[in-house]
Protein backbone atom coordinates (compact mmCIF):
# COMPACT_ATOMS: atom_id res chain seq x y z
CA UNK A 1 0.00 0.00 0.00
CA UNK A 2 2.69 2.32 0.86
CA UNK A 3 4.53 1.77 -2.26
CA UNK A 4 1.36 2.49 -4.30
CA UNK A 5 0.28 5.10 -1.86
CA UNK A 6 3.69 6.89 -2.93
CA UNK A 7 3.35 6.71 -6.40
CA UNK A 8 -0.25 8.47 -6.30
CA UNK A 9 0.60 10.68 -3.92
CA UNK A 10 2.71 12.62 -6.26
CA UNK A 11 -0.15 13.25 -8.42
CA UNK A 12 -1.99 16.91 -8.51
CA UNK A 13 -5.49 14.99 -8.84
CA UNK A 14 -5.03 12.78 -6.05
CA UNK A 15 -6.80 14.49 -2.63
CA UNK A 16 -7.23 11.19 0.10
CA UNK A 17 -5.92 7.11 -0.37
CA UNK A 18 -6.97 4.83 1.83
CA UNK A 19 -7.28 1.41 1.66
CA UNK A 20 -10.89 -0.22 1.20
CA UNK A 21 -12.08 -1.97 4.19
CA UNK A 22 -13.39 -5.74 4.11
CA UNK A 23 -17.15 -5.55 4.41
CA UNK A 24 -19.22 -7.93 6.34
CA UNK A 25 -23.45 -8.00 7.42
CA UNK A 26 -23.10 -7.39 11.31
CA UNK A 27 -27.20 -7.41 11.40
CA UNK A 28 -27.69 -11.29 12.07
CA UNK A 29 -29.37 -10.17 15.04
CA UNK A 30 -31.75 -7.94 14.47
CA UNK A 31 -35.11 -10.19 14.04
CA UNK A 32 -34.52 -11.09 17.74
CA UNK A 33 -33.88 -7.92 18.86
CA UNK A 34 -36.59 -6.34 16.97
CA UNK A 35 -39.13 -8.69 18.03
CA UNK A 36 -38.39 -8.86 21.83
CA UNK A 37 -36.04 -6.44 22.44
CA UNK A 38 -33.14 -8.82 23.28
CA UNK A 39 -30.93 -11.21 21.42
CA UNK A 40 -29.85 -14.12 23.75
CA UNK A 41 -26.42 -15.69 22.16
CA UNK A 42 -27.23 -19.52 20.85
CA UNK A 43 -31.29 -18.64 21.13
CA UNK A 44 -32.63 -15.78 19.92
CA UNK A 45 -36.59 -14.83 20.74
CA UNK A 46 -38.66 -14.48 17.31
CA UNK A 47 -42.04 -13.76 19.00
CA UNK A 48 -43.46 -12.25 15.95
CA UNK A 49 -42.80 -15.01 14.01
CA UNK A 50 -43.81 -17.26 16.55
CA UNK A 51 -47.45 -16.55 16.05
CA UNK A 52 -47.51 -16.29 12.67
CA UNK A 53 -46.30 -12.19 12.02
CA UNK A 54 -44.01 -12.92 9.07
CA UNK A 55 -45.54 -10.30 6.55
CA UNK A 56 -47.74 -12.40 5.05
CA UNK A 57 -50.53 -10.69 2.69
CA UNK A 58 -48.60 -7.32 3.62
CA UNK A 59 -46.83 -4.91 1.38
CA UNK A 60 -43.97 -2.84 3.12
CA UNK A 61 -42.24 0.41 1.32
CA UNK A 62 -38.94 1.29 1.18
CA UNK A 63 -37.81 4.64 0.00
CA UNK A 64 -34.09 4.89 -0.48
CA UNK A 65 -30.97 3.91 -2.99
CA UNK A 66 -33.20 1.16 -4.87
CA UNK A 67 -33.23 -2.48 -5.06
CA UNK A 68 -30.95 -5.36 -6.59
CA UNK A 69 -33.87 -7.26 -7.31
CA UNK A 70 -31.45 -10.04 -8.15
CA UNK A 71 -30.20 -10.94 -4.55
CA UNK A 72 -30.83 -13.53 -3.56
CA UNK A 73 -33.09 -12.32 -0.17
CA UNK A 74 -35.76 -10.94 -3.13
CA UNK A 75 -35.95 -13.69 -5.58
CA UNK A 76 -38.55 -16.12 -4.32
CA UNK A 77 -41.57 -18.24 -6.39
CA UNK A 78 -44.09 -15.54 -6.40
CA UNK A 79 -43.62 -11.91 -6.92
CA UNK A 80 -41.60 -10.35 -4.23
CA UNK A 81 -41.58 -6.72 -5.75
CA UNK A 82 -44.30 -5.59 -6.45
CA UNK A 83 -43.71 -2.45 -7.61
CA UNK A 84 -40.59 -0.53 -8.50
CA UNK A 85 -40.73 3.33 -9.05
CA UNK A 86 -37.11 4.55 -10.45
CA UNK A 87 -35.13 7.76 -9.67
CA UNK A 88 -35.62 9.61 -13.29
CA UNK A 89 -32.12 9.18 -14.29
CA UNK A 90 -33.20 5.32 -14.37
CA UNK A 91 -29.62 4.30 -13.52
CA UNK A 92 -28.84 1.76 -10.73
CA UNK A 93 -27.23 2.66 -7.94
CA UNK A 94 -24.36 0.35 -6.62
CA UNK A 95 -24.20 1.19 -2.95
CA UNK A 96 -26.13 -0.99 -1.98
CA UNK A 97 -27.79 0.85 1.20
CA UNK A 98 -31.27 0.20 -0.20
CA UNK A 99 -30.90 -3.15 -0.49
CA UNK A 100 -29.59 -3.64 2.85
CA UNK A 101 -32.41 -2.03 4.38
CA UNK A 102 -34.80 -3.84 2.36
CA UNK A 103 -33.42 -7.22 3.86
CA UNK A 104 -33.53 -6.36 6.73
CA UNK A 105 -37.55 -4.99 6.36
CA UNK A 106 -38.40 -7.90 4.49
CA UNK A 107 -35.38 -10.24 2.66
CA UNK A 108 -35.83 -13.52 2.75
CA UNK A 109 -32.49 -15.67 2.36
CA UNK A 110 -34.43 -19.41 2.26
CA UNK A 111 -33.99 -18.79 -1.21
CA UNK A 112 -30.41 -17.84 -1.14
CA UNK A 113 -26.94 -19.30 0.47
CA UNK A 114 -27.76 -18.26 3.93
CA UNK A 115 -31.06 -18.73 6.23
CA UNK A 116 -30.82 -14.94 6.91
CA UNK A 117 -33.92 -13.04 7.21
CA UNK A 118 -35.71 -10.12 7.31
CA UNK A 119 -37.75 -8.69 10.43
CA UNK A 120 -41.14 -9.47 7.69
CA UNK A 121 -39.53 -12.39 5.38
CA UNK A 122 -43.06 -13.16 3.77
CA UNK A 123 -44.26 -9.50 3.27
CA UNK A 124 -43.53 -7.89 -0.66
CA UNK A 125 -42.24 -4.50 -1.56
CA UNK A 126 -42.84 -1.58 -3.14
CA UNK A 127 -40.10 0.67 -3.65
CA UNK A 128 -38.95 4.36 -3.84
CA UNK A 129 -35.29 4.62 -5.49
CA UNK A 130 -34.40 8.29 -4.22
CA UNK A 131 -31.05 8.39 -5.44
CA UNK A 132 -30.00 10.93 -8.14
CA UNK A 133 -26.51 8.81 -9.24
CA UNK A 134 -25.15 12.03 -10.82
CA UNK A 135 -25.11 14.15 -8.02
CA UNK A 136 -24.45 11.47 -5.41
CA UNK A 137 -27.63 12.70 -3.50
CA UNK A 138 -31.43 11.67 -1.96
Amino acid sequence: MRRIGGAWAGLTDVTFIEPVPEVRALDMRVNGIVQNNWFNVGRPYYDFWNVGITGKSQIVQVSDTGLDTRHCAFRTSRRKVVQYVAYKDKQESRLGHGTHVAGIIAGNGKYGKTDQRGVAPDARIAIYDLHNIRNNEF
